[in-house]
């Protein structure tokens, strides 16, 4: 086990996969309910939660075959579990977040770190594309995988439980589905909790534009507030200024656009992908 969660387990595991001669093992991950949670819950209650990941598998499967999303190999019962699993592939380098943290302490130069966050980073913006579309509403380096294929990297999208939760009975039991990451959430989600079961995609600009500046700086958004607090002043997340991190001006006013106070004033993904690429260009 490397990581507890309220709601899951992540456990690293390994699976025997058939190849022309051989079998030979493939390193896993499994996502699995936490019994100690669960058992906490009344029958009806952990039967919702087992819909719950029922759902995140549905909607995972959705995004098969996309690049840069992690693939699912399947939703199962484990011997000796009590409960099923995801099941999905493991990368040695870890989340972003701690990917960041190892490399550079946190201060990425800004060339590399636009070129890294901003472009591998736009398969936030293109799950929007699917059909039918993906919010993921939960969007943070930590929900963002590090590919390595040689010396050239490229990033996977996780955990998509967030992005299926529609059952407002089943919110108010997994009351951890939004604070853990309040700091990377829109303030229409924060403020206006009785409408977080229905999304947009403008949510997820917003998330974005939080997770650039975590990648930027090593930090959370909104590091030393009330982020409810806040949020509910009008305030974003502060440009860093300590001369250890640079964010160009252009890079800076389309973190602003994503965080547009109203939703209808941030970027839809195809006008978000066409900024990226220019902030690449001029990098």
């Amino acid at each position: 086990m490397f990581s507890n969660g309220v709601r899951a387990i992540l456990s690293k595991g390994s699976m025997l996969v058939d190849s022309p001669g051989l079998q030979q093992g493939k390193s896993i991950v499994l996502k699995t309910i936490n019994a100690s949670f669960a058992r906490k819950l009344n029958e009806e209650r952990r039967e919702r939660l087992i819909q719950y990941f029922e759902r995140e598998a549905g909607i995972w499967r959705l995004t098969s075959g996309h690049s840069n999303i992690l693939e699912l190999y399947g939703f199962m019962r484990v011997p000796g579990q009590a409960f099923p699993s995801l099941v999905s592939p493991y990368y040695e380098d870890g989340d972003l977040r701690a990917f960041v943290e190892e490399q550079e302490k946190g201060n990425l130069p800004a060339k590399q770190c636009i070129q890294f966050s901003f472009t591998r980073r736009i398969v936030a913006l293109l799950v929007h594309s699917l059909t039918p579309a993906v919010i993921h509403r939960d969007l943070k380096a930590s929900n963002v995988l590090v590919r390595r294929d040689g010396e050239i990297l490229s990033a996977v999208l996780i955990d998509f439980g967030s992005a299926k939760i529609s059952d407002p009975s089943l919110f108010r039991i997994l009351k951890t589905t939004c604070s853990s990451s309040m700091a990377w959430s829109p303030p229409e989600y924060v403020l206006y909790p009785e409408k977080y079961t229905n999304p947009t995609a403008q949510g997820d600009m917003w998330s974005l534009a939080c997770t650039c500046i975590e990648i930027f700086t090593g930090k959370d958004p909104y590091k030393g507030y009330d982020v409810k607090e806040a949020l509910a002043n009008g305030e974003i997340p502060q440009r860093p200024n300590d001369g250890k991190v640079s964010i160009s001006d252009a890079a800076w006013c389309f973190l602003k656009k994503c965080w547009g106070i109203s939703s209808d004033q941030r970027p839809c993904a195809k006008q978000a992908v066409s900024e990226l690429e220019q902030l690449v260009t001029i990098a």
